[in-house]
């Protein structure tokens, strides 16, 4: 096969995706801090514009088909399966290139080890790291939300279990997947990974059908397994003391309905993405603008009721209760971004050489204007950002495929979103990251055609 356009951008892509794994991982400890956030913010960047740079529907000119069918209509009388021999040669370009079946089974099985070998590295981190307070109340503030309502209580009234006044302010799809570990009693991780298991599979699964190249379907099956195993090596403890996987899934099933055009999983993951994280939100406007010149007002006001519904119906019944708790959990973290910038010495998480907080402490002065001020460049960018992606993408839709507009445009927003965040906890960055390997589902595929 000729090296193509495609496969020279879907290498590039790849490598950046490794050196973005590289930033997140292996090199980020031993990298000055002060310039590792913007060589990270670039990477980042490259990921989310090259595929909108040279990644173009092929257009066939009108003149050409109507050539080939005219030249093609002839031969109808006198061949029985004229029209069908017709259909195939104007078509033909069109088609997908489908790796074949002995390939499809040997990635399967590679894609098996690969799930098996993230089993073994997760299940062997929740050996080693038990569930402590001490140490990491994530989990264990979790466990809280769902004894509570498990016996028929409100969730977010605050307790003292740890030794210390803690109020709940963690958002509904962060803590009701865990129910089931409370009602059966099991480690409430393994549902973490089982949702990360099966996100796999189905990714896995995509990757061998609808790759072009078996070596573009190898890099989808290995890279997130490389990622999980360096993650675990460099940044110990991220997957079992955090919920970052659970949420990393669910932006990683939104990728993904998005490029398969699975409207039901994309409504469903965007309501999860919205009652675990507030990243989205600024993405989301600008979906839903490509969706309506896409697929009508209609469409996209059925969607956007569901999405509404979906929140409701999650977070509503508590908001009923105390229609407070979204502005207390505002007010905590405010607090907990001034205790966690105001420690002695360097604080270990504005340090971490992955976002710019470090700059707005350095600068002196007063800590919770510098607070204030990150914050408000985060929003107004992202803001920015969503509305100038609105109106290149209104001057380009006839350009460039609507579904990777959509998911570099996630990829690029959740890179700013994340480098000004005001308290860079470095397994946040997980979640970013997997956009980059949805990314690379799409264009690991032929592209697509204009007939």
């Amino acid at each position: 096969m000729s090296i193509s356009r495609q496969h020279i951008l879907f290498i590039t892509v790849a490598i950046l995706t490794f050196l973005e794994m590289g930033c997140l991982t292996a090199w980020r400890k031993d990298s000055d801090p002060h310039t590792l956030p913007f060589i990270y913010l670039s990477i980042q960047l490259a990921v989310g514009v090259l595929p909108l740079l040279f990644f173009r529907k092929k257009e066939v000119p009108p003149q050409y088909i109507r050539e080939k069918i005219e030249k093609n209509v002839s031969d109808l009388e006198s061949k029985p399966f004229g029209k069908f021999q017709t259909f195939q040669k104007v078509f033909k370009s069109s088609s997908t290139v489908n790796i074949d079946k002995k390939a499809q089974i040997v990635l399967a099985i590679l894609g098996i080890w690969g799930g098996y070998k993230c089993y073994l590295v997760l299940t062997n981190q929740y050996s080693r790291i038990a569930l402590n307070p001490a140490y990491s109340d994530i989990i264990p503030q979790i466990q809280q939300f769902c004894k509570q309502a498990a016996n028929w209580k409100y969730p977010y009234t605050p307790f003292d279990d740890f030794g210390y006044r803690m109020s709940p302010t963690y958002l509904p799809a962060q803590w009701m997947p865990y129910m089931p570990a409370h009602w059966f009693k099991f480690d409430p991780r393994f549902v973490t990974l089982t949702i990360f298991l099966c996100t796999y599979a189905y990714s896995a699964w995509l990757a061998i059908k609808k790759s072009s190249h078996v070596v573009f379907a190898f890099l989808l099956l290995a890279i997130p397994v490389y990622h999980v195993i360096l993650v675990d090596e460099h940044d110990q403890g991220v997957w079992s003391v955090t919920v970052e996987m659970l949420i990393m899934c669910f932006y990683w099933l939104l990728g993904i309905g998005i490029i398969e055009k699975k409207y039901t999983l994309v409504a469903i993951a965007t309501i999860l993405c919205l009652m675990s994280r507030f990243a989205l939100v600024f993405w989301l406007p600008l979906f839903l603008f490509i969706l309506w010149l896409q697929n009508g007002q209609m469409f996209t006001k059925r969607f956007v009721f569901s999405i509404i519904g979906g929140c409701l119906l999650l977070y509503g019944p508590f908001l009923a209760v105390d229609y407070k708790i979204f502005y207390n959990a505002q007010i905590y973290y405010d607090a907990a971004t001034v205790g966690e910038w105001t420690r002695d010495g360097k604080p270990v998480h504005l340090y971490n050489g992955l976002g710019f907080a470090l700059y707005f402490l350095e600068r002196g002065g007063d800590v919770v204007y510098n607070i204030a001020l990150i914050k408000k460049i985060m929003l107004g960018i992202s803001a920015l950002l969503s509305i100038g992606l609105g109106i290149l993408w209104w001057r380009v839709k006839d350009k460039i495929d609507s579904d990777l507009y959509a998911i570099c445009a996630l990829k690029l927003s959740l890179a700013l979103f994340y480098a000004f965040i005001q308290i860079p906890y470095s397994y946040l960055y997980v979640t970013p990251f997997i956009i980059s390997c949805v990314i690379l589902l799409k264009l690991s595929r032929q592209p697509a055609i204009h007939i």
